[in-house]
């Protein structure tokens, strides 16, 4: 969950660029970032917003990760002045291992 949904603050696009990071994070690293047995010490990392990477994680990854699980809705990334390009234009997209069209992926 988003740190605005577990303060009770509502939810908008910004929800949806938190489980972009969140999925990321899981499928390159195959945990969620925040995992605890304790259901009430994974709301407490979300809310701090400290995330550990393993050392294998990719460093362009780990630079989207860290821009889109950011607590600060006015500084995560997708909700920036850029909106979805700020994502879109990331490092992590140019890439060879990971490189996306976002071009030819809307026209299929």
């Amino acid at each position: 969950m988003a740190p605005e949904i577990l303060l009770n603050k509502g939810h908008g696009k910004p929800v949806d660029w938190w489980c972009l990071g969140i999925l990321l994070y899981e499928m390159l690293a195959g945990i969620d970032p925040f995992n605890d047995d304790d259901p009430m010490a994974i709301y407490q990392k979300i809310l701090k917003g400290k995330v550990k990477f393993p050392r294998s994680f990719d460093k362009n990854a780990k630079s989207l990760v860290k821009h889109l699980l950011v607590a600060d809705l006015t500084k995560r990334y997708g909700n920036l002045k850029g909106g979805t390009k700020d994502i879109c234009n990331h490092r992590f997209y140019k890439n060879k291992n990971s490189g996306l069209d976002f071009k030819k992926l809307a026209k299929k």
